[in-house]
């Protein structure tokens, strides 16, 4: 028999999970810097977005624990699916030039998304990750992805779906339900 969670160890956890998702979030900005030099002079991660881009994902995950009657952790592909769209909507990414000569069309809040979401897909997996993206075709694959990303910014649902695709060819270990107590 299971006892519900008292406040203090719901504020407790939300706490844990805030700080987990800012973390891989910064973590993905970091590794788009070294991937994309560009980056550097152009964009900045805004801290004051990237703190909206967690709330409204703590906001979103405790609807789909309630609409799903989740026990326990969600699977990680709703994690990232969740993220991302809260990524695209939100968009934490700001140009530092927006209307002068550096100006451009930004998809970095959706490549953000992407990275994001394999990133907590592969979690721990290291080389399934460099297995994945070392594919011949992974590159037309992240760019159809982020080209839908940017053409629709309701995503959740179809998001969760790409990466639990993602998950069952490439982070199987995804799947398994996971219990209250990991």
């Amino acid at each position: 028999m299971s006892t519900q969670p008292t406040e203090d160890e719901i504020r407790k956890r939300t706490n844990e999970i805030r700080v987990k998702r800012m973390e891989q979030l910064l973590g993905s900005w970091k590794m788009m810097q070294d991937r994309f030099r560009d980056l550097e002079g152009t964009a900045y991660l805004h801290p004051a977005l990237s703190a909206e881009v967690v709330e409204n994902y703590l906001r979103d995950r405790e609807s789909v624990i309630h609409r799903n009657n989740i026990r326990g952790r969600i699977q990680r592909h709703k994690v990232a699916g969740l993220m991302a769209a809260c990524i695209v909507k939100v968009r934490p990414i700001q140009l530092i030039d927006d209307m002068g000569k550096a100006a451009r069309v930004s998809k970095d809040n959706e490549y953000l998304a992407v990275a994001h979401g394999l990133a907590v897909c592969a979690e721990g997996q290291l080389d399934k990750a460099k297995e994945l993206i070392s594919l011949p075709a992974f590159g037309t694959w992240c760019g159809d992805f982020i080209y839908e990303l940017h053409r629709r910014h309701d995503c959740a649902p179809w998001c969760s779906m790409v990466f639990e695709t993602i998950s069952l060819t490439y982070f199987p270990k995804n799947l398994e339900r996971i219990s209250a107590k990991s």
